[in-house]
């Protein structure tokens, strides 16, 4: 494939970052040998679905570059900054009154509170590397405390002394006016806490930090080994430089540190890598997602109701916008992936470049996880299995299983798993958000005689029992909507009047495949029970 010959035809947002890291590196392997990704933790608190969609994320831009420079060695960090200090008890974990008085403490100091691990953060980091095994991410953990005891960091921290007033510059504008006068690049861990307040001054002789501790005494200690830690600002900046980072993603809200560290790391002698701003995820209402308002969706909750696939395709799909993260925002995921997927068509070295063209811009190419793949002639998604559900009010999926076998034919593996799990998580999802709410309108005789003429119209159509096309079955209602006096520009009414008298809901499926998969006398039959 030449790549460069059709690159300006590729509009993807993971290919255009590529190609920014390829400018970047001068398109060759950078003298460490690799291009290196890296996605951020606070092990504080469990890994949730910002955590899961930063690595996908990050995962899509690193699948882009090998197509682009297959040659070139590429890794992923996933670095968890677990020597960071416990600012509050988290309100999820048990006996919380006994990490009231850690307050203050590197999390890998404090003991786990569950009892499975050696201290808090062993417990978090394990969460995380559970979490992101479960996907099938192709990661390296890195740990904070680790690297800082290790002496990794040494000559990074002997680097932060010798600029530290360099740093301070650029700090103290983004301070309070009290803060100022007491910040520090440096944080001294003494008696198994940080000394927040109270450094005295920094010998880059010596590389030792002399500050008051809690009893207002003066002390002074090497910076190197893990004794002291950077404020996070800096930390990231240093991080940056010390591990040759390339690319790295962050929240819109991080942007100001970005700038700060931007700069520091420029100071410590280091090209900052790539950025890529991502935007916040907001609930239904365009509410910041808070998980102590619990407006938020969890990835767990995400994968009860809809396929991996979906999730991944809501992170791949306009980043830089902020998006309504809500369990109403799942089903029309699942259906934009099967309509992606019906597209993407096999490519192999005698691909065109229009193919290629297309096959790169298409959205479900760019789903990192599992990935499925089905025909044309694939004619199930969510929305019908959902409707059907509500026509059908199964006690289990066996009834929609059968109704899908008698309609969809000749599948092949990939196009079963899907069935199979749609099926399962339809079926979900009814149960919770669709059945509880289903409300009928009362049958007055105007909307009996619009229900019977429908009735009669379908009839007619299939009384030869021939197979109707679902092109034909969908004509027959819009017909019948002209017949019971509705025009073009009030078709809307005529199928909302439908879903609520049919389906207690305001909207529903394309009669069409309906009709098809439920049966045109079963359809009937619905009708004829809804007018009773």
């Amino acid at each position: 494939m030449n790549y460069e010959k059709i690159k300006d035809k590729i509009l993807s947002w993971p290919f255009k970052e590529a190609e920014k890291i390829l400018q970047k590196i001068n398109h060759k392997t950078p003298e460490k040998g690799y291009v290196l990704f890296e996605t951020g933790y606070g092990p504080s608190g469990l890994p949730h679905i910002g955590t899961f969609g930063e690595v996908t994320r990050t995962v899509m831009v690193m699948n882009a570059f090998k197509i682009i420079n297959p040659n070139i060695p590429l890794r992923l960090f996933v670095y968890s900054d677990d020597m960071d200090g416990l600012r509050k008890v988290p309100d999820n974990v048990p006996n919380p009154e006994s990490l009231k008085d850690k307050i203050g403490m590197p999390l890998t100091s404090i003991s786990d509170p569950f009892g499975e691990f050696e201290s808090y953060a062993h417990f978090m980091n394990n969460k995380l590397k559970t979490f992101l095994d479960a996907f099938g991410f192709d990661y390296e953990f890195q740990s904070s405390t680790e690297h800082y005891k290790s002496g990794k960091y040494n000559d990074m921290m002997h680097k932060v002394i010798v600029n530290c007033d360099k740093i301070l510059d650029v700090m103290r504008p983004s301070l309070q006016s009290e803060r100022k006068a007491t910040y520090h690049p440096m944080l001294p861990i003494y008696n198994g806490r940080f000394i927040f307040d109270g450094v005295l001054s920094c010998d880059s002789l010596n590389n030792t930090i002399t500050f008051k501790d809690e009893k207002g005494e003066t002390q002074t200690i090497s910076v190197l080994n893990g004794n002291v830690k950077l404020q996070w600002k800096i930390d990231w900046a240093m991080r940056w430089g010390a591990l040759g980072v390339d690319y790295e993603m962050h929240g819109k809200d991080l942007t100001p540190t970005t700038i700060l560290s931007t700069q520091i790391c420029k100071i410590l002698g280091f090209e900052p890598p790539i950025l890529y701003v991502y935007e916040m995820f907001t609930d239904e209402h365009g509410q910041k997602i808070s998980k102590s308002k619990g407006n938020g969706v969890s990835v767990d909750e995400w994968l009860e109701f809809g396929t991996l696939e979906s999730i991944a395709l809501f992170m791949y799909d306009h980043p830089e916008r902020s998006k309504k993260l809500y369990f109403g925002s799942i089903p029309d995921n699942v259906d934009k992936y099967l309509k992606y997927a019906k597209e993407l068509k096999p490519i192999d070295e005698n691909s065109s470049d229009d193919e290629l063209i297309v096959h790169y811009n298409n959205p479900a190419f760019h789903t990192p996880l599992q990935k499925r793949f089905v025909s044309e002639n694939f004619q199930i998604d969510f929305s019908l299995i959902l409707n059907l559900a509500s026509i059908c009010n199964p006690e289990n999926s066996q009834i929609l299983s059968d109704y899908i076998s008698r309609y969809q034919k000749s599948l092949t593996q990939d196009e079963q798993s899907i069935i199979d799990e749609l099926v399962e998580k339809a079926l979900n999802y009814y149960n919770k958000f669709i059945k509880p709410n289903k409300k009928f309108p009362l049958m007055d005789e105007e909307s009996r005689k619009k229900l019977s003429v429908l009735k009669d119209s379908i009839a007619e159509l299939c009384q030869d029992n021939q197979p109707k096309s679902e092109s034909d079955l969908q004509q027959c209602i819009f017909d019948t909507a002209k017949k019971v006096g509705y025009e073009k520009n009030t078709m809307r009414d005529w199928f909302k009047f439908l879903y609520s008298n049919l389906f207690g809901q305001d909207s529903g499926p394309k009669f069409g495949s309906f009709i098809n998969i439920y049966g045109w006398r079963n359809f009937v039959d619905l009708i004829d029970e809804r007018m009773s």
